[in-house]
């Protein structure tokens, strides 16, 4: 009998023990939630411990490439034939014929009239003229200028604020400023000058 009281006693021991253990182990469900919620990626938070989550779309941002200007401009190109029905004179932005040309030289619009008869008229849109020292775009030739040489006179200007610049209202009006030449006097027409004077008995002393 004594046996048995000992054999519950024990039996009620453990019950308790094992009442106090589950009783230590629960978590407040509401608690765990949090705790999973605040803890960073990859580690875990002490007890106690706050965190703070990074604002959504954050991160590193990649800067654009900068952009390079292309060392060319593309200009219309066309000769004019003399004919009536020849279109370069009239020719639009929307063109069919384009070159390229170095974007420092621009686009080029020449006309070119026939001293000798004012109805001889030509335009002539492209690149600038190696002959006319058209090399480049200055602001002084942006306006009309104009020379006369070998019975031509020739007027022109130049762009280069956007592609196509060159066509039909970058005007030429053939009454642009004239460039005045340089005089320059060959030594050996002079001395010839000398000689056949000599010959022809007109120098005097």
């Amino acid at each position: 009998m004594f046996a048995v009281k000992r054999l519950s006693v024990v039996v009620l021991f453990i019950t308790a023990m094992a009442t106090v253990g589950e009783t230590a182990t629960t978590v407040d469900p509401t608690t765990a939630a949090a705790a999973a919620t605040t803890a960073p990626a990859g580690g875990t938070v002490a007890p106690g411990a706050t965190t703070t989550a990074a604002p959504a779309g954050t991160g590193p941002t990649t800067a654009a490439p900068a952009t390079t200007e292309s060392p060319w401009i593309s200009c219309l190109h066309c000769n004019d034939s003399g004919w009536d029905n020849d279109t370069c004179p009239d020719a639009t932005n929307t063109f069919g014929t384009t070159t390229l040309c170095p974007r420092t030289e621009g686009c080029w619009a020449y006309r070119e009239e026939n001293t000798t008869d004012s109805n001889d008229i030509k335009i002539h849109r492209g690149c600038g003229r190696g002959d006319l020292n058209d090399a480049s775009c200055t602001d002084a030739k942006k306006t009309e200028n104009c020379a006369t040489a070998n019975g031509i006179k020739v007027c022109r200007r130049c762009c280069m604020d956007a592609a196509k610049c060159n066509h039909k209202d970058l005007t030429l009006t053939g009454q642009g400023s004239f460039a005045t030449p340089t005089a320059h006097v060959s030594t050996v027409v002079i001395m010839t000058s000398l000689i056949m004077a000599v010959f022809s008995n007109v120098l005097t002393f």
